[in-house]
């Protein structure tokens, strides 16, 4: 189970690093389609390929880089939609605050597991 998960998990991250660096190069009214008709086909076939662990990791890979493909073009397009707006929301969640939020919510899991 945890190496489904793993597969999942780095799944996501390639995917969500591929498609922005496709986001920059293609536009986003033909890229999203595209990736949400392949997450349709990838869904569709789960209870097919998930009969054997090794199948199960690779779909499972593919379903977590298409779950977290779409993310980026979705910024694209509304960041095209508004361009004003670009720098304010890009300054409104920086990177440090996002670690500090992690790091709040890992301690609050591991205060409330160790509390029992």
């Amino acid at each position: 189970m945890s190496a489904l998960l793993v597969a999942c998990g780095l799944g996501g991250v390639l995917g969500n690093w591929a498609a922005g660096r496709l986001t920059d190069r293609f536009d986003t009214r033909k890229l999203l389609p595209a990736q949400f008709g392949i997450f349709v086909v990838v869904l569709a076939t789960l209870p097919l390929t998930t009969t054997t662990p090794v199948t199960a990791a690779v779909a499972l890979f593919a379903w977590g880089a298409l779950t977290w493909s779409v993310n980026p073009p979705i910024q694209g397009m509304l960041i095209d939609l508004a361009p004003p707006t670009a720098a304010c929301c890009s300054r409104s969640m920086p990177p440090r605050s996002t670690w500090a939020w992690a790091c709040q919510a890992r301690s609050a899991g591991w205060c409330c597991c160790c509390s029992r």
